[in-house]
């Protein structure tokens, strides 16, 4: 039986107005253990999505003063990334998880009779492997990336950010200093530094 874009998805959508705050964003996203919200306008009608990693990249890239300063002025309207990516409820898992892949996007808005009712992301195929009692593949070194991201403990948080940004990685390894791994730092760790308008 072909599982459907609504086997996976969650439902309801935690949204936030296109003028809010950076700051108000980042407490959402902490609040709601979510990795995004959808940007909504006045009448509720969603704009686009804004996620910790455009929070991150805001943040990150402001290298100097000037930049900082305009960073702090902008707000969920002035990140978001749009226009929305969507996919019907009754599409098959398969076109959605294609769609992630071509757009290179973590994310899709889940539409039914023409109105945005949830959200599908790469991590709810993640968990829904989890959750199978047998896959295709043996082993992790089946479908692993050979390429990881390292730093080491002393590295500064923003050149790490930054880093994370530009290749789009959502985690680094942390080495020591013989290259033996010693934790790792992910956008979750990085999201409570945006707070309170600091940025």
């Amino acid at each position: 039986m072909t599982k459907l874009v609504r086997d996976l998805m969650h439902r309801g959508l935690i949204t936030c107005r296109q003028n809010a705050a950076l700051g108000q964003v980042a407490v959402l996203l902490a609040q709601n253990h979510v990795h995004s919200l959808v940007v909504v306008d006045r009448d509720s009608r969603p704009l686009g999505l804004i996620s910790d990693t455009d929070l991150l990249a805001g943040e990150w890239l402001s290298q100097d003063n000037e930049s900082l300063t305009t960073m702090r002025k902008l707000c969920a309207g002035d990140l978001m990334s749009y226009p929305l990516l969507t996919i019907e409820s009754d599409a098959p898992l398969s076109e959605a998880a294609k769609l992630l892949i071509e757009k290179d996007v973590n994310r899709l808005v889940v539409m039914e009779n023409g109105k945005a009712t949830g959200l599908i992301a790469g991590s709810d195929f993640v968990a829904s492997i989890a959750r199978a009692e047998q896959i295709n593949r043996n082993s992790v070194a089946d479908v692993m990336s050979d390429a990881i991201m390292v730093c080491r403990d002393k590295t500064p948080v923003a050149s790490v950010a930054r880093t994370m940004t530009a290749a789009r990685y959502r985690s680094v390894v942390v080495v020591d200093p013989r290259g033996k791994p010693i934790g790792v730092v992910s956008e979750r760790d990085l999201i409570p530094l945006i707070k309170n308008g600091s940025i």
